[in-house]
């Protein structure tokens, strides 16, 4: 495998720190973290965008940074949970991941601003208009050639991932910060994996 986000999703990368998986998604942590716990959540098919994913898949992701997030508050107490992920040039691994990370007051962390303030030189509403026409349009004419997407056309209806593979639903944390990594992702009614 070429791809860098496709060696550490499957295990082909050596020193790769997984926290949890199943046979779709790989949960690693950062290699350079922002807090301890940052987590990176990764298909283990090869996506770039989360565009080009099918329903199944991002759907089974958002599930899991549930679970990844309540895993974080259970283990690190946090202030609080960013969820985030970067697209086209700003993939710095060239595979879809989202970024888990615990947050506290005071971290430093920040929302990259823009480098002339909030500005954009645009009203709103003309913003929203723009949106609007481009939603609107035919694909074809919403697109600059060099975004378009050409194999969305063709994409299958969304899979559905298997009941065996799903995540249990979401438990509010207890109070007690004694549950472990393996009864907080057994399903209910499942010992405790080991």
């Amino acid at each position: 495998m070429e791809c860098l986000g496709c060696r550490i999703a499957n295990r082909l990368e050596p020193g790769v720190q997984i926290v949890y998986e199943d046979q779709y998604v790989a949960c690693v942590l950062d290699i350079a973290p922002f807090n301890d716990g940052h987590l990176l959540i990764m298909p283990k098919e090869h996506y770039l965008d989360v565009e080009e994913m099918d329903e199944a898949t991002s759907t089974h992701i958002m599930r899991v940074s549930v679970t990844m997030s309540q895993l974080l508050k259970r283990a690190f107490r946090p202030d609080g949970i960013t969820i985030c992920q970067n697209g086209g040039v700003f993939n710095d691994l060239g595979h879809y991941h989202m970024h888990v990370i615990p947050r506290y007051e005071g971290d430093g962390f920040a929302w990259s601003e823009p480098k002339e303030g909030f500005l954009s030189g645009r009203p709103l509403n003309e913003v929203k208009e723009k949106l609007v026409r481009a939603l609107e349009a035919p694909e074809s004419a919403a697109l600059p050639e060099s975004a378009k997407a050409p194999e969305l056309a063709a994409l299958p209806e969304p899979a559905t991932v298997p009941e065996s593979a799903a995540l249990p639903e979401p438990a509010t944390a207890p109070e007690s910060a004694s549950a472990t990594t393996s009864e907080l992702l057994s399903a209910p009614g499942e010992p405790p994996k080991e």
